[in-house]
């Protein structure tokens, strides 16, 4: 009786250990980047050595990356917005704002960021392009060109 009680309780508490950073993931994109999830909010991108190049939490109201773009010489990101919970008095955590969208720009040849920008326009002709999937929680999602090019 005392072996049933032991593993009942070891499988009633076994979900509660292995929920955590269950939606984490590192996805290569190529050329050495990586997509990072550390979790809802932080969606990075970085070198595949582990250094982050771009974090929407360095960014005010900047929320997580939601699609992306990779040529041989950029990378563009496609960022969802950032607004705070307020659930209760006193809350301090945050939501992902999909009413908002910010976009940046990241060079290869030197890893320089730029943006936010919060309008994309007509840009060069973009060589080399190579749709990306990119994972969810449900499911992996085809990203299109969401800028005129």
């Amino acid at each position: 009786m005392k072996r049933i009680a032991i593993v009942l309780t070891l499988l009633l508490l076994a979900p509660f250990c292995l929920a955590t950073g269950w939606n984490d993931y590192t996805l290569d994109i190529g050329d050495g980047y990586d997509v990072f999830r550390a979790n809802s909010l932080d969606v990075c991108i970085g070198k595949s050595s582990g250094s982050l190049i771009l974090c929407p939490s360095n960014y005010d109201n900047v929320g997580p990356i939601d699609q992306y773009i990779t040529t041989p010489q950029h990378i563009f990101t496609k960022n969802l917005g950032r607004k705070p919970r307020n659930l209760f008095e006193g809350d301090t955590f945050q939501d992902i704002d999909s009413s908002k969208t910010f976009y940046f720009i990241i060079y290869k040849a030197n890893d320089e960021v730029i943006g936010p920008l919060t309008e994309v326009r007509a840009w060069f002709g973009v060589s080399g392009f190579r749709k990306q999937k990119m994972p969810s929680q449900q499911a992996f999602f085809e990203v299109g060109i969401w800028w005129t090019l």
